[in-house]
């Protein structure tokens, strides 16, 4: 008797960690693949359903929580940690990104001391900032100085970022008014590579001196 009930709870468990092994994988993994009709597009929404927040220093995900990660009239907000630890503003899906724009229109704060402002393509749901990285950094803005080549921006003001990636390489402008392809006063251009053209995008409010008092806001994202 006892034999019977082992090999039906072993039975179940079985069963079970399929189950919860998809569903705590729908969190954070979730695929969105564009197709390869070069005619559609994406709107990424402002919402928790688009957006995570992974914070540095913790090294964890947040969840909405008032003055850390919140969703506003303006768009999905991400402050930092602590002392030169931000966060980064993830989606919450993977998109294929070969051959593809994307529009990405932000802000920020250094909250009174340097901050770096940072897009990249993310690869995995633990980001890993240490030496080996899992992610593809693309543009580079900072406050209220330069560091390594950023292109140094203003508090509070919208910035348009539009990034063109093709294969294993990427283009990045950055403007003011609008997006560059739309007439916007071009600000930064930058080129580099990418380990995958796969991924999440992220925005981060990165070496955040300013700590919380420093944050980030996205206000659209689409792929094209």
């Amino acid at each position: 008797m006892k034999l019977s009930k082992t090999l039906s709870a072993i039975f179940i468990i079985v069963l079970f960690i399929p189950a919860l092994h998809f569903t705590a994988g729908c969190s954070k993994d979730d695929d969105d693949t564009l197709p390869n009709n070069s005619s559609d597009s994406i709107i990424v929404g402002m919402d928790p359903a688009n957006w995570d927040c992974f914070l540095v220093g913790s090294e964890k995900y947040l969840l909405p929580t008032p003055g850390k990660f919140e969703f506003t009239a303006e768009g999905v907000k991400g402050f930092g940690e602590s002392y030169r630890l931000g966060c980064f503003l993830i989606t919450t899906r993977s998109y294929e990104l070969n051959n593809r724009t994307i529009y990405l229109k932000w802000k920020g704060n250094d909250g009174g001391a340097f901050v770096n402002y940072v897009s990249a393509i993310v690869y995995n749901a633990f980001v890993s900032i240490g030496s080996v990285r899992s992610y593809s950094d693309l543009h580079s803005c900072s406050s209220p100085t330069t560091y390594n080549g950023s292109v140094v921006v203003s508090n509070n003001q919208w910035y348009f970022t539009t990034i063109n990636v093709t294969n294993n390489s990427f283009t990045a402008t950055t403007a003011t008014g609008t997006y560059a392809d739309r007439g916007g006063n071009v600000i930064e251009n930058r080129t580099g590579s990418v380990a995958n053209s796969h991924g999440k995008i992220s925005l981060r409010n990165g070496d955040s001196y300013g700590g919380n008092a420093s944050f980030i806001v996205i206000n659209e994202l689409k792929i094209k």
